[in-house]
């Protein structure tokens, strides 16, 4: 994962009553964050990750064993928040 061309990692947090914002970053640091304003208006931003924020991030994911979580965390409660990742 430190150095895989094939790198991408993507992180989702939000509920099913106000959508799912999500962060994407790919191995060329080119990331996007979909965002809501909670009144029913998304936002996008596009930017570009400097190849050291991109570096740390690879590594702290690799630090922390983030493959070792699973895709996705579901609970009986109606909290209103959902985590999600893929990469």
């Amino acid at each position: 994962m430190l150095h895989a061309g094939d790198f991408f990692f993507t992180m989702g947090v939000g509920s099913g009553m106000y959508g799912l914002d999500v962060f994407r970053v790919d191995s060329e640091g080119n990331a996007t964050y979909v965002f809501s304003t909670g009144h029913d208006e998304w936002w996008r931003k596009e930017f570009k990750l400097p190849p050291s924020t991109l570096a740390k991030l690879r590594q702290l994911l690799v630090d922390v064993d983030f493959g070792a979580l699973d895709r996705a965390y579901h609970a009986n409660v109606a909290d209103g928040t959902q985590w999600a990742r893929q990469y």
